[in-house]
């Protein structure tokens, strides 16, 4: 796959991409909060859209690294706080050629709680260590000091190292912001205070509604300045998680595997965990379905062994107790630490790849298949493959025609287009006598599993009818213009669809409004544009030349 198809089917989901050259080496890392608009901001598309130019408004040194670029891998990941965890851990680790920042051997930081010595304060700190009864939360893209700031303004807590050793109170225990344990022994007072800061870190909900309380406080008390303070730490709250499974003080060695299949392709995706920092990653194709997962792992395992023969912990996802007892007994002459974890950041791992390889897996899915799949949730019907779109036109009552056009598969069927001739004058009664028509033609050309209508409640309702009257189960829809003003502004550009459906089990119609980007919606108006394309043809073809039938068409 080349670099424009890479970057077509990019998801809109926070993450980290690696651009690579022609022999496969990295170029460059970097994270987005939405990696399809991130990455697209590097390209210009040629005038055809057949290649990509780099987008001249970049560095130059972005815009040689582009022409150098052949593919793009990415690795999605849980929100935006943690891609960027993931590209620091990543630029560490690859030194890739065109990253210039985060080469260092800076990390983010963290915020630490010693509940072993005799006064335990919190501080920040970027280095970890494997000592007991010691807690790190983090790392902390943003904000570490203001939840630092927040715990000391919350709880009496020991200001500073040097106030510990000190002899004498300072003017922190005028104010009522320590305990002076410095002059007075409280080690026993002191410690339960700080539980209760290792309690806020480790449960941030009750963190924000103890910061939320005391704000409402400062401000009845016209301690503005105070309460802005804790408004801020409630904010990067947040935004910002205590905890990241991409980065552990666990310290360890893992190799996480992670498995989806379908009827024909099989995705296997790997994190490499070192030193507890998740640092490189990496994805197989290749033909498999679901129950072939045994084996892929066994020979991924295989393959990891011979690469690499150092003892990494090699994590399995998804693997039931039995298969995983199967695979254990398979393998166990190989000297291998394998592990299925059920919960813990280890499983929050597995699911992370898991989502990316399922990514992986819809992106080698047809974009059809998955709105047609999407469709058919949405309706809650057992699979949508043949969809019938109505439409009709007039003029002032006169030349009233109607038609129908199908959809099957990955493309419209032309074979099953049919054109009406209708009496009836408005809209209602051509609607109701083109439905009724098809729906009684069901015996002989077998009804669809969708029927899509231009229109609103009205038109779900007559379909529904018609459907009712012969006993046939096809799932209903229907798509119109919002309107303003009591119109419907067909411009392009001005106007916005609603989709409308039958609830469950219920005669209630539910209105649903799409974003313009979503495929779904932008499918839906395909279908809709063909079906008014072809009622519209054969109005003017009835008017102009007056002609009572579709010569080449067979009509109903």
């Amino acid at each position: 796959m080349g670099l424009l198809e890479d970057v077509k089917d990019l998801p809109t989901l926070p993450g980290i991409y690696q651009y690579f050259n022609e022999f496969n080496e990295l170029l460059y890392v970097g994270k987005a909060k939405n990696l399809k608009a991130r990455v697209k901001s590097y390209f210009n598309f040629s005038s055809d859209k057949s290649a990509l130019l780099p987008n001249p408004a970049n560095s130059l040194r972005i815009q040689k690294m582009i022409k150098e670029a052949r593919t793009l891998r990415y690795t999605i990941v849980d929100s935006e706080q943690e891609a960027l965890i993931l590209e620091n851990s990543f630029i560490k680790s690859q030194n890739p050629k065109y990253n210039i920042l985060l080469r260092d051997d800076k990390t983010y930081p963290y915020i630490m709680l010693d509940m072993s010595v005799r006064y335990p304060r919190p501080v920040i700190t970027r280095k970890m260590s494997k000592k007991k009864n010691i807690f790190y939360f983090g790392p902390f893209t943003r904000g570490a000091s203001l939840v630092l700031s927040a715990l000391y303004t919350l709880l009496p807590l020991v200001q500073s190292a040097s106030c510990a050793k000190g002899k004498q109170v300072c003017l922190y225990y005028q104010l009522g912001k320590c305990l002076g344990v410095c002059e007075f022994e409280r080690e026993e007072e002191y410690k339960k205070i700080a539980s209760e800061a290792l309690m806020y870190l480790q449960n941030p909900h009750k963190l924000k509604q103890a910061l939320k309380s005391y704000m409402l406080v400062c401000s009845q008390k016209l301690l503005y300045e105070e309460a802005l303070a804790c408004k801020q730490a409630y904010e990067v709250l947040d935004d910002v998680r205590l905890y990241s499974k991409l980065d552990s003080k666990s310290k360890q060695n893992l190799d996480i595997l992670g498995f989806e299949s379908d009827e024909t392709n099989g995705i296997l995706f790997k994190l490499f965990m070192r030193e507890g920092r998740v640092i490189s990653s990496d994805k197989l194709v290749f033909k498999a379905k679901s129950e072939d997962k045994l084996a892929v792992y066994k020979q991924a395992i295989l393959n990891l062994k011979h690469v690499d023969n150092l003892d990494y912990e090699i994590v399995l996802a998804s693997l039931s107790d039995k298969d995983f007892e199967s695979l254990s007994e398979d393998l166990s002459t190989l000297n291998l630490t394998l592990s299925n974890p059920k919960k813990g950041f280890k499983k929050a791992l597995c699911e992370l790849a898991c989502a990316n390889a399922k990514n992986t897996l819809l992106n080698k899915t047809s974009k059809t298949a998955q709105v047609l799949s999407e469709l058919a949730t949405l309706l809650d019907s057992k699979r949508i493959e043949k969809i019938e779109v109505f439409d009709t036109s007039h003029h002032a009552g006169t030349y009233c025609v109607g038609a129908k056009v199908a959809f099957l598969g990955e493309g419209f069927d032309s074979s099953s287009y049919r054109r009406y001739k209708l009496e009836g004058k408005d809209e209602i009664s051509q609607t109701t006598e083109m439905l009724t028509r098809r729906a009684k033609s069901f015996v002989s050309d077998f009804p669809p599993d969708l029927w899509v209508l231009d229109g609103g409640a009205v038109q779900l309702k007559i379909a529904k009818k018609a459907l009712d009257c012969v006993g046939a189960n096809v799932a209903l829809l229907s798509i119109s213009k919002e309107k303003r003003d009591a119109k419907a502004y067909r411009a392009k550009g001005g106007a916005k669809d609603i989709l409308r459906y039958f609830a469950k089990d219920s005669d209630h119609v539910l209105e649903l409004r799409l974003d313009m980007k979503n495929p779904m919606l932008q499918f839906l108006q395909k279908l809709r544009d063909e079906a008014h394309r072809f009622a519209i043809t054969f109005h003017r073809e009835r008017k102009v030349k007056g002609l009572t039938g579709a010569k080449g068409v067979r009509g109903e």
